[in-house]
């Protein structure tokens, strides 16, 4: 999965319909990643904690 954020401008003559878009695609995915991998790893901890601690013996 990747996160981006896209700024797009529409372009044409005055008063006539738009005959091109221009635009860029920012990847923020790494930075979008870091920031929500704490709670995951948190998640993957008590998960496994809870599997560990219902094994018998």
């Amino acid at each position: 999965m990747a996160w981006v954020r896209d700024i797009v401008k529409v372009l044409g003559k005055a008063g006539r319909q738009a005959d091109r878009l221009t635009g860029v695609f920012i990847d923020f995915t790494a930075p979008k990643a870091s920031a929500i991998a704490p709670g995951r790893a948190a998640e993957r901890h008590q998960l496994s904690r809870s599997l560990i601690d219902s094994v018998p013996g």
